[in-house]
């Protein structure tokens, strides 16, 4: 948890605390848009894919990436097809690194250089935790307020698009059955005109250019 000093004590204002730690919940929802919008751009340019129908993020993370001093960084989440970790999602654990989504990646995991294998056997196992991260540098104020605006950016596209989808009645915690692609390409389409539109507003008010 960080604590934002804003110039409250002239005021008698208290100091605002922000709790910066993203919950294992939210973060799991912005893996899941993840990789559903990874497979919506497949299916613009080609045909359906059977195996992205069969894929789920599993609810809780495989792997923690915690700092020295045991504050969680990153989660990774697993994608799964038929119980086997086929890829996993990095997420940020931390509001101040400035992104929701790192990256989709392989089942391969590495931690002061030594390479994990994610495979078959971690999949519905207990969370692993590793302790092979630097922690987050203590920026400015203005500049931590920045990388915490531009998370709550990412993270209300991935709400947006997550409850737009339940609306519909699509549960992307299971397997997106064939006849539902066509709603969540629908949806898609919607929440990057959304998700344009805060990206312009974040742009707008610190003055740089929103890299995604």
């Amino acid at each position: 948890m960080l604590v934002f000093t804003c110039g409250c004590a002239e005021t008698g204002e208290s100091e605002k605390v922000v709790n910066t730690t993203v919950a294992v919940e939210e973060a799991w929802g912005q893996a899941a848009v993840a990789v559903l919008e990874e497979e919506t751009f497949f299916e613009f340019g080609y045909e359906l894919s059977e195996d992205s129908n069969n894929s789920v993020v599993q609810k809780k993370p495989t792997v923690v990436v915690c700092d020295p001093e045991g504050k969680p960084l990153y989660y990774l989440f697993s994608v799964l097809r038929d119980d086997e970790i086929i890829n996993t999602v990095k997420v940020s654990a931390n509001k101040t690194i400035g992104r929701t989504v790192i990256n989709i990646g392989n089942s391969f995991f590495s931690c002061d250089n030594e390479i994990h294998n994610l495979s078959k056997e971690s999949a519905g196992s207990e969370t692993e935790c590793f302790v092979c991260g630097t922690p987050v540098p203590e920026y400015g104020d203005r500049y931590r307020s920045m990388m915490v605006d531009a998370w709550e950016t990412g993270n209300l596209h991935s709400k947006n698009f997550l409850n737009d989808l339940k609306d519909a009645g699509v549960d992307i915690s299971k397997p997106i059955p064939g006849q539902d692609r066509a709603i969540v390409q629908k949806i898609f389409i919607a929440n990057l005109e959304k998700r344009n539109q805060v990206e312009e507003e974040f742009e707008n008010k610190y003055g740089i250019d929103w890299i995604s």
